[in-house]
């Protein structure tokens, strides 16, 4: 991961697509531990993708 400039709901989605593709891609569910920032939602990743490569990433992705 990443430490990054700004905290922008894009730079969330980079950093979750970096975790699933880059970081973990064998891994059948990562379960992700965010904090309250608004930017941090699964709703960041439909805003930074495809809707089709959105919902490949959040099958992945388990947060809490």
């Amino acid at each position: 991961m990443e430490v990054t400039e700004r905290r922008t709901s894009q730079d969330f989605a980079q950093q979750m697509k970096a975790l699933v593709d880059e970081h973990l891609p064998d891994a059948e569910m990562i379960r992700v531990v965010i904090d309250n920032l608004n930017t941090h939602t699964p709703a960041a990743l439909y805003e930074a993708f495809a809707p089709e490569e959105a919902r490949r990433l959040t099958r992945k992705l388990e947060f809490h």
